[in-house]
């Protein structure tokens, strides 16, 4: 197989030596025969599904001998959108390929599947920590708690590379590689450390199911019990034990070796972007993973046109930037393509560029221009948004896709209306686990009100969702290990110190391999500190990407299942001798649950909050936008507005006449799906250079908002809401 795949290997330089016009090397992650995992990953927006998607193809096309897999783990997935064909939770064959399949991970679909397989064994081991008056981990085995899904995820990969790819009702065929397109940056780090949890999580239900058997066993030698999952014939509790700590150690050893596993990091030539792969590529060098290539995104080309020129000439300091702060790395330069890069035949052509040859942006440019591109945008997309009516809200929040410019229009917003209502006390605040916040308006933030400068009812806020686990965490081992040494001391230890150790134990893992939902639900208690202090009028609220940022809406089951397992545990100790300090950790539990019920009820109430859609006018921002909001009015969250970002300016470029073209036609389609949800749709150009800073970011709301700040009578313009842009006008 070996030497199978490394002459398919030379057939892949070959191909794509012929596809590209000339001799170029390829990059690691296309000449490696012995690759088995390919991350995809960056800040959402950068083009991490279309160059997961792009390699995918090309490696199939390139080695049909090989077997690969392109599997999404974002929750708001795109592939199916990227490839243009249905892809979903079951694993389908890409068209035109027999040798590359596609998958959208569904978590819960996956757990389904081994709750279904494994059942039998799970249940043994709950009724075993009920027999043996240990810790009661039913609720962990059940899986209902939240974190499950980075679990399922990485048992999905060691299936599929250890025993096959399934394809119900067929047989299951072989994978020799997984290519995975990513959930953007904060959550993607979550998955990478997931293995490690995983690994505590076996171990725990290896030490639970030990626990029992030697009390059964004993039991059993008297003739009094026998011991489930033992029986003749049956693989029984231990095979099942062993097959799952294998799978651990398999994508551990994985993904620390560099010749079978690779990180391919996605960035575009930005301040935030950068930024942001630069967080991502110390956590890969500090957990072991390889990362040797880089592909710089979007690249423009100095064309004859003023907007070109200007965008190209914002981005020479940045790709200056990007080769000095990524060496010795490899950085792949692709072009900024006039049309979508969706479908196969777009995906190859970027895929070719990918591979190592450093096209232009003349290169990139659609074969025929659509013509039409020079319209003014329509009066149903040309209705700015009301301030007025925004700002009678507690709860102004963001959504969108990564990459869209949430951050930007979060921040804009809180800019536009710490000025136009200098009696209101506004905070803007990022809840992203990759903030962007402080890059946005260029201004040192952390963990604490930032004031705003030039604007004295203003702050901003990062919160360090790890920064606060960290401290519960500390708190809870501190109040679990003071309680049991009483505990063991006293005469409710004496016959029981086993058990009792065990216990302990059980209930120490339990915060090791917390579930991720508890960083969002120690935000949200955060936050609810802030509004129950009275300390601003106006919160805007720069929230995780759409998947993750609907993910909170459940969270408060989920959060109150995970606590109730660790109270639970110590419940019948604490009835025995009850402590103090458990009394004080039980009621910062409570706490927990509460903040997130109270911040959910409140950011569902229409009267306190309201969310804007933020989308971009291409078709994966549009699907994943109509995704969202249908989540988010079954959620009975509030909708007015949708805000359609980076339009082209109209103008004589072929290039920017392409490109808006078929932007235009996106625009139709989003003012019309508005239109049936009753929101305003509100089309914004894109802006020469990068919106950053407190100057650019003003530029940005006076865009955006029916207010007339210059007047200084405190009153929005009337004349505002139906009155066209003349986007050919934009300077």
């Amino acid at each position: 197989m070996a030497e199978s795949i490394q002459h398919s290997s030379v057939q892949a330089q070959q191909v794509v030596e012929q596809a590209s016009g000339g001799k170029h090397p390829l990059p690691s992650f296309l000449s490696n025969p012995h690759l088995q995992l390919l991350f995809v990953g960056g800040k959402g927006g950068v083009g991490k599904t279309t160059s997961a998607a792009a390699t995918a193809l090309l490696l199939a096309k390139a080695v049909p001998e090989r077997q690969v897999v392109i599997m999404s783990t974002d929750p708001a997935h795109s592939l199916g959108d990227s490839l243009d064909q249905p892809v979903g939770r079951k694993v389908v064959s890409v068209d035109g390929f027999p040798n590359l399949s596609a998958v959208e991970v569904d978590p819960p679909s996956l757990l389904a599947l081994f709750k279904n397989r494994y059942g039998k064994y799970l249940t043994q081991m709950a009724r075993g920590t009920v027999f043996s008056n240990q810790a009661d981990i039913r609720d962990f085995l059940s899986f209902r708690l939240p974190g499950m899904d980075g679990l399922m995820i990485f048992q999905a990969v060691a299936e599929y590379l250890q025993r096959g790819v399934p394809h119900d009702p067929l047989p299951s065929t072989r994978c020799d590689l997984i290519v995975v397109d990513t959930a953007p940056t904060g959550h993607t780090l979550r998955l990478l450390a997931m293995p490690e949890k995983f690994t505590r999580w076996v171990e725990l239900l290896r030490r639970s199911f030990n626990k029992y058997h030697r009390t059964s066993a004993g039991l059993q030698s008297l003739g009094l019990f026998k011991i489930p999952g033992q029986e003749r014939g049956a693989p029984g509790v231990p095979k099942f034990l062993k097959r799952l700590k294998e799978d651990v150690d398999f994508v551990q050893g994985l993904m620390l070796d560099s010749e079978r596993c690779e990180f391919v990091m996605v960035t575009i030539p930005e301040e935030m972007a950068i930024a942001e792969t630069t967080r991502l590529a110390g956590v890969l060098a500090r957990q072991g993973v390889a990362a040797e290539n880089v592909v710089a995104n979007r690249v423009r080309a100095n064309l004859d046109c003023p907007f070109c020129r200007s965008q190209a000439e914002g981005q020479v300091a940045y790709l200056k930037q990007i080769e000095e702060q990524f060496a010795p790395r490899r950085i792949l330069r692709v072009p900024l393509f006039s049309e979508e890069i969706r479908g196969q035949e777009a995906l190859v052509r970027y895929g070719v560029v990918l591979a190592g040859r450093n096209g232009s942006q003349h290169d990139a440019l659609a074969a025929q221009p659509t013509g039409a591109a020079k319209g003014e945008l329509s009066d149903s997309v040309s209705v700015r948004v009301e301030l007025t009516e925004i700002a009678k809200k507690r709860f102004l929040i963001f959504g969108g896709k990564g990459g869209v410019g949430k951050t930007s229009m979060s921040a804009s917003s809180a800019l536009r209306l710490a000025r136009r209502y200098p009696e209101k006390r506004v905070l803007v605040v990022s809840t992203d686990p990759a903030h962007s916040l402080g890059d946005s308006l260029d201004l040192d933030i952390g963990d604490s009100l930032t004031p705003v400068p030039g604007h004295s009812n203003l702050a901003a806020l990062e919160l360090d969702a790890a920064a606060l686990y960290q401290k519960f965490r500390e708190e809870y081992v501190e109040n679990v290990n003071a309680a049991f040494e009483t505990w063991e001391a006293h005469e409710i230890g004496l016959m029981n110190l086993e058990r009792m150790q065990f216990d302990r134990g059980v209930l120490l893992e339990y915060v090791q391999s917390y579930p991720p939902g508890v960083e969002e639900v120690l935000v949200m208690e955060r936050l609810l500190d802030f509004v129950e202090a009275d300390q601003f009028d106006l919160y805007v609220i720069d929230p995780a990407p759409t998947g993750h940022m609907l993910k909170l809406l459940a969270f408060p089951e989920l959060i109150k299942d995970w606590l109730r397992v660790t109270y639970r545990a110590i419940l019948k100790y604490q009835q025995l001798r009850p402590l103090p300090n458990l009394a004080v950790l039980a009621e910062r539990m409570v706490r927990s649950t509460h903040a997130v019920k109270t911040m959910r009820a409140a950011l569902t109430d229409p009267e306190q909050a309201q969310l804007v859609a933020v989308t971009i006018p291409e078709a994966m921002g549009k699907l994943e936008m109509e995704q969202m909001l249908k989540t988010v009015a079954a959620a009975g969250i509030p909708v007015a507005y949708i805000v359609c970002n980076f339009m082209t300016p109209a103008s004589d470029c072929r290039f920017c006449e392409v490109k808006r073209s078929q932007q235009l036609g996106y625009l139709d389609e989003i003012a019309n799906f508005g239109a049936s949800l009753g929101c305003a749709v509100r089309g914004v150009r894109q802006f020469p250079q990068e919106v950053r800073g407190l100057a650019p970011l003003d530029q940005m709301g006076a865009e955006v908002y029916a207010d007339d700040l210059a007047a200084g009578n405190g009153v929005a313009a009337k004349t505002a809401a139906h009155t066209s842009l003349d986007a050919a006008r934009i300077e």
